[in-house]
């Protein structure tokens, strides 16, 4: 699964990156601040649920309602592995999109992606092996 929204999160980017303008930076600022906000006081749920739009208010700039779906299920399954991530990344994306930095855009989401594959799947991998 999470394989698989890789490649989709970055095809969904480079897509957004064609129309940057229709990325509503206030309203992307404002989500980043919460997500800050919500990682220091530890609400977890709160936070999971403003990563998610952080993220697809800008993958929605991509116009591609199918992937979009597909996107968005995949998200459903995975979603409570996000609670291990930083909002260090989610300011580097903040950037990306600010200055319209579509390579910067990819980029970012190959870190992401980097972190996850050496902190995040070796640690399910010990999860799952707990009795």
């Amino acid at each position: 699964i999470y394989l698989i929204r890789e490649q989709l999160e970055k095809l969904a980017c480079r897509c957004a990156a064609e129309h940057f303008d229709q990325i509503p930076m206030d309203r992307l600022k404002q989500l980043l601040e919460e997500i800050q906000v919500s990682e220091t006081q530890q609400d977890v749920p709160r936070r999971l649920n403003l990563v998610r739009t952080f993220f697809f208010t800008i993958f929605n700039a991509s116009k591609k309602e199918s992937l979009l779906r597909i996107l968005s299920n995949l998200w459903d399954l995975s979603q409570q592995y996000r609670r291990h991530f930083s909002s260090v990344h989610y300011r580097m994306v903040y950037q990306a999109c600010e200055t319209r930095d579509a390579e910067g855009l990819v980029r970012v989401f190959d870190e992401i992606h980097a972190f996850a594959s050496s902190n995040l799947i070796p640690l399910l991998r010990e999860e799952e092996n707990k009795p």
